[in-house]
Protein backbone atom coordinates (compact mmCIF):
# COMPACT_ATOMS: atom_id res chain seq x y z
CA UNK A 1 0.00 0.00 0.00
CA UNK A 2 2.74 2.41 1.03
CA UNK A 3 4.74 1.74 -2.47
CA UNK A 4 1.47 2.39 -4.55
CA UNK A 5 0.98 5.90 -2.34
CA UNK A 6 4.60 6.64 -3.32
CA UNK A 7 4.49 5.57 -6.73
CA UNK A 8 2.34 8.41 -8.03
CA UNK A 9 3.49 11.62 -6.36
CA UNK A 10 7.09 9.95 -7.95
CA UNK A 11 6.19 9.51 -11.56
CA UNK A 12 4.46 13.11 -10.96
CA UNK A 13 8.05 14.30 -10.20
CA UNK A 14 9.33 12.81 -12.84
CA UNK A 15 7.13 14.10 -15.01
CA UNK A 16 7.53 17.48 -14.34
CA UNK A 17 11.21 17.30 -14.41
CA UNK A 18 11.13 16.48 -17.86
CA UNK A 19 9.02 19.20 -18.80
CA UNK A 20 11.24 21.38 -16.88
CA UNK A 21 13.97 20.34 -19.22
CA UNK A 22 12.37 21.05 -22.20
CA UNK A 23 11.12 24.65 -20.97
CA UNK A 24 15.19 25.29 -19.97
CA UNK A 25 16.50 24.19 -23.54
CA UNK A 26 13.55 26.20 -24.99
CA UNK A 27 14.29 29.45 -22.70
CA UNK A 28 18.44 28.86 -23.88
CA UNK A 29 17.19 28.78 -27.78
CA UNK A 30 14.91 32.22 -27.06
CA UNK A 31 18.44 34.20 -25.38
CA UNK A 32 19.94 33.12 -27.76
CA UNK A 33 17.71 34.37 -30.59
CA UNK A 34 17.34 37.44 -28.68
CA UNK A 35 20.89 38.12 -28.35
CA UNK A 36 21.52 38.17 -32.15
CA UNK A 37 22.38 41.40 -33.72
CA UNK A 38 19.77 43.33 -35.78
CA UNK A 39 20.63 43.62 -39.41
CA UNK A 40 22.01 46.67 -40.37
CA UNK A 41 20.18 48.76 -42.39
CA UNK A 42 21.42 51.05 -45.09
CA UNK A 43 20.44 54.98 -45.58
CA UNK A 44 18.11 56.46 -46.53
CA UNK A 45 15.46 54.58 -45.60
CA UNK A 46 13.19 54.41 -48.53
CA UNK A 47 9.50 52.36 -49.27
CA UNK A 48 8.66 51.55 -52.53
CA UNK A 49 5.63 52.80 -54.38
CA UNK A 50 5.14 49.12 -55.88
CA UNK A 51 5.46 45.02 -55.39
CA UNK A 52 7.45 43.88 -57.94
CA UNK A 53 10.09 41.59 -56.74
CA UNK A 54 13.43 41.02 -57.94
CA UNK A 55 16.44 38.67 -56.96
CA UNK A 56 19.96 40.54 -58.58
CA UNK A 57 22.63 38.26 -58.99
CA UNK A 58 22.08 36.83 -55.33
CA UNK A 59 24.57 34.31 -54.02
CA UNK A 60 24.30 33.01 -50.17
CA UNK A 61 26.15 30.33 -48.40
CA UNK A 62 24.66 28.92 -44.58
CA UNK A 63 27.15 28.91 -41.99
CA UNK A 64 28.77 25.62 -42.16
CA UNK A 65 28.08 24.52 -45.15
CA UNK A 66 30.41 23.48 -47.89
CA UNK A 67 29.02 25.15 -51.13
CA UNK A 68 26.81 28.16 -51.88
CA UNK A 69 23.21 27.16 -51.57
CA UNK A 70 22.11 29.95 -54.04
CA UNK A 71 24.36 30.75 -56.85
CA UNK A 72 23.97 33.83 -58.58
CA UNK A 73 20.49 33.87 -59.12
CA UNK A 74 18.31 36.35 -60.94
CA UNK A 75 14.80 36.83 -61.14
CA UNK A 76 12.00 39.28 -61.58
CA UNK A 77 8.50 38.31 -59.95
CA UNK A 78 6.41 41.38 -61.53
CA UNK A 79 3.47 42.19 -59.32
CA UNK A 80 -0.32 41.55 -59.19
CA UNK A 81 1.16 37.84 -60.76
CA UNK A 82 1.66 33.84 -59.25
CA UNK A 83 5.19 32.45 -59.32
CA UNK A 84 5.83 29.61 -57.70
CA UNK A 85 9.28 28.32 -57.07
CA UNK A 86 9.85 24.44 -58.12
CA UNK A 87 12.70 22.25 -57.56
CA UNK A 88 14.19 19.23 -55.25
CA UNK A 89 14.28 19.41 -51.57
CA UNK A 90 18.20 21.33 -50.79
CA UNK A 91 18.05 23.08 -53.73
CA UNK A 92 17.31 26.90 -52.07
CA UNK A 93 13.58 27.69 -52.33
CA UNK A 94 13.15 27.78 -48.47
CA UNK A 95 16.34 30.16 -48.47
CA UNK A 96 15.18 32.55 -51.27
CA UNK A 97 11.87 32.80 -48.96
CA UNK A 98 13.86 33.72 -46.32
CA UNK A 99 15.97 36.37 -47.98
CA UNK A 100 12.75 37.93 -49.23
CA UNK A 101 11.71 37.97 -45.59
CA UNK A 102 15.51 39.35 -44.55
CA UNK A 103 15.95 36.64 -41.96
CA UNK A 104 19.47 37.21 -43.49
CA UNK A 105 21.45 39.12 -46.00
CA UNK A 106 23.42 37.61 -49.67
CA UNK A 107 26.81 37.65 -49.50
CA UNK A 108 26.74 38.58 -52.91
CA UNK A 109 23.79 40.52 -55.04
CA UNK A 110 20.29 41.92 -53.63
CA UNK A 111 16.94 41.60 -52.92
CA UNK A 112 14.62 44.39 -54.11
CA UNK A 113 10.94 45.23 -53.64
CA UNK A 114 9.70 47.89 -56.45
CA UNK A 115 13.42 48.83 -57.24
CA UNK A 116 13.95 49.42 -53.01
CA UNK A 117 16.71 47.48 -51.76
CA UNK A 118 15.61 45.37 -49.03
CA UNK A 119 18.35 46.86 -46.65
CA UNK A 120 16.54 50.19 -47.14
CA UNK A 121 13.38 49.44 -46.12
CA UNK A 122 12.53 49.49 -42.41
CA UNK A 123 12.02 45.96 -40.71
CA UNK A 124 8.29 46.61 -39.62
CA UNK A 125 7.28 48.30 -42.83
CA UNK A 126 8.97 45.46 -44.54
CA UNK A 127 6.65 42.75 -42.65
CA UNK A 128 3.92 44.59 -43.72
CA UNK A 129 4.61 43.89 -47.11
CA UNK A 130 4.40 40.34 -46.95
CA UNK A 131 2.41 37.54 -46.02
CA UNK A 132 3.83 34.12 -45.45
CA UNK A 133 1.64 31.22 -44.85
CA UNK A 134 3.60 28.53 -43.67
CA UNK A 135 3.07 24.85 -45.15
CA UNK A 136 2.66 23.77 -41.10
CA UNK A 137 -0.15 25.99 -39.90
CA UNK A 138 -1.04 25.97 -35.55
CA UNK A 139 -4.67 27.00 -34.84
CA UNK A 140 -5.65 27.68 -31.54
CA UNK A 141 -8.58 25.36 -29.93
CA UNK A 142 -10.60 28.17 -31.25
CA UNK A 143 -13.37 28.91 -33.92
CA UNK A 144 -12.79 30.04 -37.57
CA UNK A 145 -13.45 33.90 -36.76
CA UNK A 146 -11.44 33.83 -33.68
CA UNK A 147 -8.33 32.10 -35.32
CA UNK A 148 -8.70 34.93 -38.19
CA UNK A 149 -9.42 38.01 -36.08
CA UNK A 150 -5.78 36.88 -34.36
CA UNK A 151 -4.37 38.90 -37.10
CA UNK A 152 -5.69 41.82 -35.78
CA UNK A 153 -8.26 41.30 -33.27
CA UNK A 154 -10.03 45.04 -33.69
CA UNK A 155 -11.32 43.38 -36.81
CA UNK A 156 -14.89 43.86 -37.20
CA UNK A 157 -16.70 40.90 -37.46
CA UNK A 158 -17.80 40.46 -41.33
CA UNK A 159 -21.20 40.91 -42.43
CA UNK A 160 -22.91 37.05 -43.09
CA UNK A 161 -26.01 38.52 -44.62
CA UNK A 162 -29.07 36.14 -44.05
CA UNK A 163 -27.04 33.03 -45.31
CA UNK A 164 -26.76 30.96 -41.92
CA UNK A 165 -24.59 28.46 -42.67
CA UNK A 166 -21.79 31.34 -43.34
CA UNK A 167 -22.52 32.53 -39.74
CA UNK A 168 -22.54 28.58 -38.70
CA UNK A 169 -18.84 28.32 -40.36
CA UNK A 170 -17.39 31.33 -38.73
CA UNK A 171 -18.52 29.96 -35.08
CA UNK A 172 -17.25 26.16 -36.15
CA UNK A 173 -14.42 24.94 -34.26
CA UNK A 174 -10.89 24.81 -36.14
CA UNK A 175 -9.20 23.96 -32.74
CA UNK A 176 -5.57 21.91 -33.36
CA UNK A 177 -6.92 18.97 -31.88
CA UNK A 178 -9.55 18.96 -33.81
CA UNK A 179 -9.99 15.52 -35.77
CA UNK A 180 -10.51 15.12 -39.87
CA UNK A 181 -8.62 18.20 -40.74
CA UNK A 182 -7.79 19.71 -44.15
CA UNK A 183 -4.93 21.43 -44.41
CA UNK A 184 -5.49 23.68 -47.26
CA UNK A 185 -8.39 24.92 -44.85
CA UNK A 186 -6.17 25.66 -42.28
CA UNK A 187 -3.86 27.44 -44.68
CA UNK A 188 -6.70 29.38 -46.06
CA UNK A 189 -7.35 30.41 -41.98
CA UNK A 190 -3.76 31.03 -41.47
CA UNK A 191 -3.78 33.67 -44.48
CA UNK A 192 -6.83 35.50 -43.50
CA UNK A 193 -5.30 35.64 -40.24
CA UNK A 194 -2.20 37.49 -41.83
CA UNK A 195 -3.70 39.69 -44.81
CA UNK A 196 -6.57 40.72 -42.29
CA UNK A 197 -4.98 43.92 -41.29
CA UNK A 198 -4.15 44.78 -44.24
CA UNK A 199 -6.92 44.06 -46.25
CA UNK A 200 -8.48 46.94 -43.80
CA UNK A 201 -5.89 48.89 -44.11
CA UNK A 202 -6.75 48.83 -48.09
CA UNK A 203 -10.42 48.77 -47.88
CA UNK A 204 -10.30 51.81 -45.52
CA UNK A 205 -8.10 53.84 -48.29
CA UNK A 206 -10.73 52.79 -50.62
CA UNK A 207 -13.14 54.21 -48.75
CA UNK A 208 -12.16 57.30 -48.37
CA UNK A 209 -11.07 57.67 -52.12
CA UNK A 210 -14.80 56.52 -52.82
CA UNK A 211 -16.06 59.66 -50.65
CA UNK A 212 -13.37 61.88 -51.82
CA UNK A 213 -14.80 61.02 -55.53
CA UNK A 214 -18.13 61.10 -54.44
Amino acid sequence: MIVVRLSEPLSTFILYTAMLEVMEAALERIGALLALAPLPQRAPAAMPDRHDIRFEAVSFTHARAGAPTIRAFSALLPEHSLTALVGPSGCGKTTLTRLLLRHFDPQEGAVQIGGIDLRQIPAERLNDLISVVFQDVYLFNDTVLANIRMGRPTRPRPRCGRRRRRRNALNSSSGCRRAGRRPGRDRRQAFGRRASAHLDRAGAAQGCADRRSG
